[in-house]
């Protein structure tokens, strides 16, 4: 597993984390109570149960045998089964532990693998169980009946139960994609809001200042008759280029016009031709 493992497969590891825990804390007392009750053989199988859950409890919690741990604890658990139905003392309750076995196979391994091993493990273990039945007669005939439909739909609940589960996944994981790709429209829609926004104040700001200065030009501007100088808003007298060129972005070029230079310069007015007026620049 790493780290684009989906949610699926990291709750299978927690899973196994905990089977291997029971595993470790549970075989060493049920050895213990085998081998007082003179089952030799059991004793032996269940303490090598412990010893094999603390070794898998080691490479899963480090992520390491993850596929091989999966198997190795289903295989264990169908050889222990079958192992305890053909001891000689074989209790009807070990039965129970068969839609543990079940539910555990239908949840680790893909439909196709997990239905034919289910179905042959149950079949086996319905028909050992009814010859036990048969030649021992150690339960009714009802607890026998009840047992066997038990198992056959408690296999059944949890095939169904696993079929619809694994679609609901998938549609979670496709809504949960949708909205993640909603989610990111949404987050670049409200950017490029945000740019327009600053956009569209930053232009509202230049056209304040292109008021203000439209507004200033556009007042009643008192003027010199005689030196042609302005009056601003404070009371000082100021040439008129300078105070256009305050309140606005109007820059002067100075220069002659012809009446001024056949008034100033009239021994250079003849020679002077119209197009050379602007270029006479004023010192």
């Amino acid at each position: 597993m790493d780290d684009n493992s989906n949610f699926t497969d990291k709750r299978k590891q927690r899973l196994l984390i905990y089977i291997s825990l029971t595993i470790t804390f549970t075989m060493p007392i049920s050895a213990f109570m085998s081998y007082k009750s003179r089952f030799i053989y059991v004793s032996i199988v269940e303490f090598s149960l412990f010893i094999s859950g603390i070794i898998l409890l080691y490479f899963i919690i480090n992520n390491k045998f993850i596929k091989f741990s999966t198997t190795f604890l289903l295989t264990a658990g169908y050889i222990f089964m079958t192992f305890m139905y053909l001891e000689n003392n074989f209790h009807f309750t070990v039965l129970i532990f068969s839609s543990l076995i079940i539910g555990l196979t239908f949840y680790f391994l893909k439909r196709k693998y997990a239905l034919p091993i289910v179905i042959l493990y149950l079949t086996y273990t319905i028909l050992l169980f009814t010859y036990k039945f048969i030649n021992t007669q150690e339960i009714s005939s009802v607890a026998f009946y009840n047992i066997t439909v038990y198992l056959i739909l408690q296999t059944a609940f949890i095939y169904f139960y696993e079929l619809t589960r694994k679609e609901a996944e998938t549609k979670l994981k496709e809504e949960i994609k949708v909205r993640k790709e909603a989610r990111e429209e949404l987050l670049k829609e409200i950017e490029i809001r945000k740019k327009t926004e600053i956009q569209n104040r930053e232009l509202i700001e230049d056209l304040k200042k292109s008021m203000n200065e439209i507004k200033q030009l556009s007042s009643f501007l008192p003027i010199c008759s005689s030196c042609k100088k302005v009056r601003d808003d404070n009371g000082y007298w100021k040439k008129i280029e300078h105070y256009v060129s305050k309140h606005s972005n109007t820059e002067f070029s100075h220069s002659l016009c012809p009446t001024c230079v056949n008034k100033l310069y009239p021994e250079f007015a003849d020679n002077i031709e119209d197009k050379d007026y602007n270029n006479i620049i004023k010192s």
